[in-house]
């Protein structure tokens, strides 16, 4: 399995503006989710990301997917 960066299927795009800004996007959004589970982890509580999550669920339910 690849990563991201090393897969080469995806070579031909690396170069294009759209993927270079979703490619950012998507590891800004992971280092917030690290640094949320580092804070949690710390802090010993983690009822934020649970709620988060529990959120999720609830929305995928009323929704049907």
């Amino acid at each position: 399995m690849w990563t991201l960066d090393q897969n080469p299927m995806i070579d031909a795009l690396r170069e294009d503006a759209r993927f270079k800004s979703m490619k950012l996007e998507l590891d800004q959004k992971i280092e917030l989710m690290r640094d949320n589970v580092e804070r949690a982890d710390e802090s010993g509580d983690w009822s934020e990301l649970l709620n988060r999550v529990r959120g999720d669920e609830l929305i995928a339910s009323l929704s049907g997917t």
